[in-house]
């Protein structure tokens, strides 16, 4: 990319929500009480120990095989409490929803973002008003209105109360749900945040931290930044004039919009801003981002998962990688490195994937020239990596 002419180029952050910015899925799931099992106290405190436990937890999901680690985690009350603490959120989501963003009346559609939801539903309306126009229909406006909705697109009236709940905020809430409500929900979140060590104040943290480091870089600062070396023929010095943050989540839209209102990042993103890959993929998404903010902008994601990292991966984007522990993120990067270029084909369970890294104990450190590759909790990332890996994506 040529930035010659203007020094400075607009930086888009597209994060993910469930076990990124919340934690929320693996709670229910157990994924999250049996990594924390693994992390905690489970077995030698020695690193290679550590890393063979963390990477039995990393895997096992991909592979069913929980081992030992499982039955660590069913004598403890994490998961029971984990689960409990899920479902009381899900609740509160689902119940919130329902009763307050108008999801029954969604529920059949599966809109990328709002601006899609809205342009869809002028479309309908301005068919039903054609429709009613026709002599057939006997000019009854108000009947082509009404089946607009019934085919399953949201109203203008619906997609405004939907604006206009989240727009409203920490106050608007209370409002909405009342002065108990508003307290249950609060209690819930900060169960949540203490067995999670303060996942989302981290990531509240990392947010503003990112826009706080983008805003105070300037030309003659603002380098490749950490971990990619100042060397000859290294890239020019970028600077990003503003920062955009993006949510794209594999969630449907307005459960996605519930559950930031909800967990009080709202303000973070613009309702234009928060996209869904519940219908589609993420790549699609990625996509229309590109689409949007024209591929002269410089982009990274940040998120946990599999399908998130190859989409960057096919767009040219840097990517920051997310994991519930650092110990399971590092072991995980290790372990499935060695597979096959190691061990072969006869390893083909993750207890013997984990046996692997526990050999060499250094090993889960091969990404620490670029830290953003390593899996960590957002707790553990810093806002300059997240720009770093954005300035090596955008020259490579």
């Amino acid at each position: 990319m040529d930035v010659s002419q203007t020094g400075a180029v607009d930086l888009v952050v597209v994060w993910d929500l469930d076990e990124t910015l919340i934690v929320f899925n693996s709670l229910l799931s157990g994924a999250y009480a049996r990594a924390a099992a693994a992390a905690h106290g489970r077995g030698p405190a020695d690193g290679a120990a550590a890393a063979s436990a963390a990477a039995k937890v990393a895997l096992a999901d991909e592979s069913g095989a929980d081992g030992a680690v499982a039955e660590a985690v069913a004598e403890s009350s994490l998961p029971r409490e984990a689960a409990a603490l899920g479902q009381r959120l899900a609740d509160f989501v689902f119940d919130f929803c329902d009763n307050h963003m108008d999801f029954r009346a969604l529920d059949t559609v599966d809109p990328m973002s709002f601006a899609e939801l809205w342009a869809e539903a002028s479309v309908a309306i301005a068919q039903a008003e054609a429709d009613a126009d026709s002599p057939a229909a006997g000019g009854d406006n108000n009947a082509g209105r009404a089946g607009a909705g019934r085919r399953g697109v949201a109203t203008r009236a619906t997609l405004e109360r939907i604006a206009t709940v989240y727009a409203g905020g920490a106050e608007g809430l209370t409002e909405v749900v009342g002065a108990e409500g508003r307290r249950a929900l609060a209690e819930a979140l900060a169960e949540v945040e203490r067995l999670t060590g303060g996942w989302v104040s981290a990531a509240r943290r990392l947010l503003a931290g990112v826009s706080a480091a983008a805003e105070a870089a300037d030309a003659s600062s603002a380098g490749p930044g950490p971990g990619v070396m100042a060397e000859a023929g290294a890239p020019p010095a970028l600077v990003f004039r503003g920062v955009r943050h993006v949510l794209v989540s594999a969630g449907h839209l307005v459960a996605t919009l519930g559950k930031l209102l909800l967990w009080g990042l709202d303000p973070h993103f613009d309702i234009r801003d928060v996209y869904s890959a519940s219908g589609r993929t993420k790549l699609d998404a990625f996509r229309a981002l590109r689409s949007r903010f024209g591929p002269s902008a410089a982009f990274v994601a940040v998120g946990d998962g599999a399908e998130e990292e190859r989409a960057a991966t096919v767009m040219g984007w840097g990517f920051v990688r997310v994991a519930l522990t650092e110990a399971a993120g590092a072991a995980a990067v290790a372990a499935r490195s060695r597979l096959v270029s190691r061990a072969g084909p006869a390893v083909t369970t993750a207890v013997a994937a984990a046996e692997v890294v526990a050999e060499e104990p250094g090993a889960a450190e091969a990404e620490g020239e670029r830290p953003w590759r390593m899996p960590r909790p957002v707790a553990a990332i810093r806002a300059e990596e997240v720009l770093a890996a954005a300035r090596e994506a955008y020259f490579d």
